[in-house]
């Protein structure tokens, strides 16, 4: 995705978003067609290539578009595991019916794009969560913690979500604090 400043090239990306949702909720992901988006942009489909590469490309800016609202807010007095574990949660709440749709089209691993979200709040955080770890594992922690959430997300959406949001936080917590025994490693 191309980063703008200009709003008529905003004004685009966000008109192709809709219009990509829009279309995944009448028909497959697989035969929706960079043509159909554009007609129900009513955009030029030289608009859609300025702006994007491909189909998954827009669904991504989409993605880190709602993570980015709510992760500017982080400040150095605030816990990071919570603050990632209660933001995510919120945006997952929030936007349920888009990540209900991703998984039915079987796009659920564009989510994936909370690993580098999660990897961009641990360099803002400077990592105080992570500072006990070696090298090789501080570098592998933001993955560890998005698939994580992304496994735990995907049991309980298709569990059909029983559980409300604070007790998904507080299962995500309780595993957090599980260790196995030594003896098992």
């Amino acid at each position: 995705m191309k980063e703008t400043k200009n709003e008529l090239s905003k004004r685009s990306q966000r008109l192709i978003r809709e219009a990509l949702i829009e279309l995944l909720k009448e028909k497959s992901y697989k035969n929706i067609t960079i043509k159909d988006i554009v007609q129900r942009a009513e955009l030029a489909r030289k608009t859609f290539y300025l702006n994007y590469e491909s189909k998954e490309e827009v669904i991504s800016h989409h993605i880190a578009l709602l993570y980015e609202k709510q992760l500017n807010d982080f400040n150095d007095d605030i816990d990071p595991i919570n603050y990632i574990m209660d933001t995510y949660l919120r945006i997952w709440n929030e936007n349920i019916d888009l990540i209900i749709l991703l998984k039915n089209q079987e796009l659920s691993g564009l989510l994936r794009i909370l690993e580098k979200e999660i990897e961009n709040v641990g360099h803002k955080m400077h990592c105080k969560a992570f500072m006990n770890l070696s090298e090789v594992s501080h570098f592998y922690a933001s993955s560890y913690y998005a698939g994580a959430m992304l496994s735990i997300l995907d049991k309980w959406v298709d569990t059909g979500m029983k559980e409300n949001i604070e007790t998904i936080r507080e299962v995500f917590f309780e595993l957090m604090r599980f260790r196995l025994p030594t003896s098992s490693i």
